[in-house]
This record gives C-alpha cells, structure tokens and sequence, in this order.
C-alpha cells in the first residue's frame, strides 16, 4: 500500500487537569519497550500521547495514571512525543514529528516530552535541532516524574515511523532546520560537486559486508566517500545538500536526505527487504521531501533483521554504470565476502 501524503495539518487537542507519567521499562514481549504516556482527566490513556511503529505497534504506551502522586504545572503546556538521544534516524522521524506545532512555541510556557528512562535532558541533537528552531532550551522538560497540568496540548504525529500516511508539515520543519544552516532550502547544489556515497564501513554495529569493495571502486570513480557517524549534526545536514546524487545501504545515514533538495537524486541499497515500516517510511520521505528515489536489490542475507548484513555490491555497481553514474567497473568476487560474512555469522553462534 502506497504511503499518502496530506497535506492539511495534524489534528491537535487540548486537555485541562491531564496527568504525564514518566517512562517506565517493562520486561519485553513484544514490540512494546516501555510503558508512559498521557492520562485524561479520568484516567483514560490519550492515545495521541503515545509512541507507536507502523499503524498501531505501541512502543511507549499505556501504563497506570498515579495522580495523587503528580507534581502540579501551572500555565500553559504543549507535548513533544518522545525525544530520543542517541538514535539520529529515530530522531529525525520521530522525536521531530510533533515540531510543526511546537514551531509556535510563543503560545506555551513549557514543552514536555517523554524519553528512555533515567534521561533528564535533552541531547546535543535535541538541543542543536531546538536552536535551529528558534525554541529555547529552558522551554525543554523531560518527564521524569507525574506531572498534573492545568492545559495541555497534544498535537499528532506529522510522520509515524512505518506508518501509512504522512504530512507534508514534516517537511516544513526540516526545511526550517536546513535553511538556517545552509541559508537558502531551495539553493543549488555546488558546481562541480562530485556524487555522495554514505558509507557505514566505520560504523561497528550492524556490520554490511560486501560496502567496502563497493566503496572502493566508487572512489575510484570519483565519487566522495563520506562517514556520518564521525560528523557533527551541522555537517551531516550540510553534506546531505552539497551534491545532487546520494548512494548508501539503508540506514540511518540516508535519514539525512531529509534536509536536502527537491529532485535530490537518491540510490538506496536494500539490506533487509523484509522490513515493511523501513520501506513506509522511506516512501513517505521520499514524497514529502520530493526526492527522485531508486531502490536497488543488492541483499543476499542477514543473520537477522537487524544485522549482520551480506550485499552484491555488482548489482550496485552494474546500476550505476548503468546509469551513467560511474564510468568504470570491476566484477567483485562475491567467494570471498561471503566467506567473511559466513566467517563473522559463526564468531556470533560460537560467542553464545
């Protein structure tokens, strides 16, 4: 099913004497991690307060309203869904899909969110994304406790990781963010900027074998190799707008598309397939932001959806070639990569 664009905004409510609970872990069955969230004067759970994957996967939802308990907030208070910290992509789908409202902070004396248990501060990401923004740090509070307010308002989601619909608002505030760094959304990209491969070979976790042959010969070709995760927030959104063609294996590093331009040429390499929210997630990008999106099967395997990974970087190789991206190719040996991915699955089993 296609992911759908709408382009009015989020629907939004206010609520009088609501309780916050704070995060809370609970044993994991599921796809639920934490309990949290919300409560209406009477003790109802608000659905909108809390964090779900796909149509209605809880992540943090539910739990037990505990009033009596609550800290009392005077004055006029708006919601901010669950701030992340240390998880970039999750932050830019989710931790910001309630920015569009929230860009109207003048109305609201504090903004609330919800986060991993024991975090009582914003992260560098938050706080860099929030000056961007224009919202003062000292309007940020984390729940930590049970807070009872006199108002509060909670916008919707702007864009629901894995969900099936998305609002054109997520793009607004991402527009926001990227004109404040690099001064102009709708500049050009730089002349003679060579094509932008987003490499993960630095990044320890969820290893993909077979990026480093690829990347290789992608330098070889011209193109410039960039880490993500050795970077600053400034310099991602600044090297996601400085070419016009994008290339990597999905990831959190393409997450950073969403600050470049309309008719941005982008190469995603599946990894994972299977992986229906992903997928969602990066159609509604893909629309939102108006990219001109390729999606390229060089998957062979992975011990499981989260990684390791094995890809066929000739399969990436021949599209580009094909397309003109690159002008020279040399057929990898696939023999050898698997042999080390299958060498790296039997470190982890025997590990166990």
């Amino acid at each position: 099913m296609a992911v759908k664009i709408r382009f009015d905004l989020p629907e939004e409510a206010t609520y009088h004497d609501a309780v916050a609970m704070p995060t809370k872990a609970i044993p994991r069955t599921g796809p639920q991690e934490m309990q949290g969230g919300i409560f209406a004067q009477d003790g109802s759970f608000i659905q909108s307060s809390g964090l779900f994957r796909g149509v209605k996967s809880p992540i943090m939802a539910y739990g037990r309203c505990e009033p009596e308990t609550a800290e009392y907030f005077e004055g006029s208070a708006a919601y901010g869904g669950f701030l992340y910290r240390g998880h970039y992509g999750h932050f830019l789908i989710e931790s910001m899909s309630r920015m569009w409202r929230l860009l109207k902070h003048g109305e609201f004396d504090r903004i609330f969110f919800h986060a991993h248990p024991s975090t009582v501060a914003p992260c560098r990401i938050g706080e860099f994304m929030f000056a961007k923004m224009g919202i003062p740090i000292d309007k940020i509070k984390i729940i930590t406790k049970p807070i009872r307010f006199s108002k509060i308002t909670i916008p919707a989601a702007s864009l629901r990781l894995g969900g099936e619909e998305a609002y054109f608002s997520h793009r607004n505030v991402c527009a926001l963010i990227a004109e404040s760094v690099s001064g102009d959304y709708f500049d050009r990209s730089q002349p003679g900027c060579r094509p932008i491969y987003f490499s993960r070979t630095k990044f320890k976790a969820r290893p993909v074998f077979g990026e480093a042959e690829l990347e290789s010969q992608l330098k070889e070709n011209g193109w410039e190799i960039v880490f993500p995760e050795t970077m600053s927030v400034e310099d991602q959104i600044r090297i996601a707008r400085k070419s016009n063609v994008y290339c990597g294996v999905i990831g959190s590093a393409m997450h950073n598309l969403i600050f470049s331009r309309p008719s941005t040429k982008v190469i995603y390499l599946e990894r994972e397939p299977s992986q229906k929210s992903t997928y969602n997630t990066l159609e509604a990008l893909d629309k939102i932001i108006g990219l001109d999106a390729s999606y390229i099967p060089t998957n062979v395997s992975s011990h499981t959806m989260a990684g390791p990974f094995l890809i066929n970087p000739n399969t990436a190789l021949e599209y580009l070639y094909s397309h003109g991206l690159i002008s020279k190719k040399t057929e990898v040996d696939m023999r050898v990569i698997t042999e080390k991915y299958d060498s790296h699955i039997a470190s982890i089993r025997a590990a166990k």
